[in-house]
């Protein structure tokens, strides 16, 4: 394989295997393999005009011979650019592998892609501990990426019969679904709502993924054991949903830390990855569990180390 070559999404989806993904994503963090690995900050660089953001996220591990980081650019046409292509992608995202040994590329992948693929497996991790094992009927606040990869993780540990779409037009929450059908072999019933509605209680597990700034509902009534995978927008100061809304959850993070600076002090509680997977699942089944997710690097290097294995 060229050095060269960008690795895709359908290579990816041609050598992933999603269930040992998700077992090797349990395993290292039952085992706190996350200590050998050193994962910084993320770096953010923000341009006002035309608006613009640059990223950067980084993990190593010497221990498994990888050092992975993402590379991303958003750059939204400014309302000057009238020569704008419509076929010009608004994100970009690369993910070279090195390895520690020699410092040599080992592969490049395309960063969509292992993004979709690591928050399939982290969606099917928390999921798969925390949602009652009864769950059937799924609730999704989104039609993106993000929103397809948590219902692909949620069906791969939950046999679902019932999902509905909340979207703002009916005809992409129409063919979100019909993907979902047609991709991942889902053959329950489901529809597509433009409405918001505030009770919420009917649905077992609830996945947001949105680009709202603002809580997606208020005072919302939920079942008392629903499980939530919250993965769109948010600040120091808001998310999809109203945190303080909530009494007493378990509050899951991937890095508390993390968490705490780019989502907000209500984080403080929160436990990570590791502490819920050596907690009483059938406590947390019974209860009402939210994952809060903002991302981590390590959850690149465990993906693109899987990825590798399977060349």
């Amino acid at each position: 394989m060229a050095m060269h070559e960008i690795i895709g999404t359908d290579k990816i989806n041609s050598i992933c295997d999603l269930h040992v993904l998700t077992e090797e994503f349990s395993r290292a963090f039952s085992q706190s393999s996350r200590l050998s690995a050193m994962t910084p900050p993320r770096i953010m660089i923000h341009r006002e005009e035309p608006y613009s953001v640059f990223g950067i996220m980084a993990s190593v591990d010497f221990s498994k011979d990888l050092f992975v980081s993402k590379l991303a650019t958003l750059v939204v046409p400014s309302s000057q650019e009238s020569s704008f292509s419509p076929l010009r992608k608004t994100i970009n995202a690369l993910v070279p592998a090195y390895s520690t040994r020699t410092g040599e590329l080992q592969a490049l992948f395309d960063g969509a892609a292992v993004t979709d693929l690591k928050c399939a497996a982290i969606v099917a991790v928390v999921t798969g501990h925390c949602a009652c094992p009864a769950s059937t009927k799924l609730g999704v606040f989104g039609n993106g990426a993000l929103a397809f990869q948590q219902v692909r993780g949620v069906l791969s540990v939950r046999t679902i019969e019932s999902m509905t779409v909340f979207c703002r037009e009916a005809s992409k929450g129409e063919s979100f679904c019909e993907r979902i059908q047609a991709e991942l072999a889902f053959d329950g019933q489901y529809r597509a709502e433009t409405e918001w509605p505030n009770d919420l209680s009917d649905f077992d597990i609830i996945c947001t993924a949105t680009t709202s700034s603002e809580p997606l509902v208020r005072d919302a009534a939920f079942a008392d054991h629903v499980r939530i995978n919250c993965m769109g927008s948010h600040t120091v100061e808001s998310r999809e949903l109203d945190l303080r809304e909530f009494s007493n959850p378990y509050l899951i993070v991937e890095n508390k830390d993390t968490a705490i600076n780019e989502a907000g002090d209500i984080h403080c509680t929160a436990i990570e990855i590791e502490e819920m997977l050596n907690a009483n699942n059938k406590e947390m089944q019974s209860g009402l569990t939210i994952f809060s997710s903002v991302g981590d690097a390590y959850l690149d290097l465990l993906t693109v180390e899987h990825l590798i294995s399977r060349f």
